[in-house]
């Protein structure tokens, strides 16, 4: 006759379904966490490259402004090669960031979109309430 032992919790083997299914779950939802966590922060690295192309083209501008009697060009792709290799460009767009010069050619607005709407340096362009990150020599110049 052949005996058959039963399990005993002590001996028990493996784990039951509904503990993996419980561990998946806990899984699941901390992944979803990290992916939301990690593109808030690609956006927020966007925008900070945003700020930073600006600031340089900024640079630019008044290097060149210096050396042509204080006048600025008509678009920015005249600031190559003098004043810099490569006009930077949207990181998301690869666009040119917009750019104005007055009639006179003594004042200019350089501005981009930012994507986050929260961010303390942008203001809000009148009806569209883009986040506008904006520089210049009068940033309430209202050329664009």
């Amino acid at each position: 006759m052949i005996k058959v032992k039963k399990a005993t919790p002590a001996g028990r083997q493996g784990f039951t379904l509904i503990e993996l299914l419980v561990v998946v779950a806990i899984i699941g939802i901390l992944a979803a966490l990290v992916i939301s966590y990690l593109g808030q922060a690609r956006l927020k690295a966007r925008d900070a490259r945003r700020k930073s192309d600006l600031k340089t083209i900024y640079t630019a501008l008044t290097q060149y402004s210096d050396d042509n009697n204080g006048l600025y060009p008509a678009n920015t792709a005249a600031l190559v090669p003098a004043q810099m290799a490569q006009v930077p460009t949207d990181p998301s767009s690869a666009v040119a960031y917009s750019y104005a010069v007055s009639a006179a050619g003594t004042e200019f607005e350089l501005n981009a979109t930012l994507e986050n709407a929260n961010d303390n340096a942008a203001s809000t362009d009148g009806g569209n309430n883009n986040a506008i990150y904006e520089v210049g020599d009068d940033p309430g110049l209202d050329l664009l």
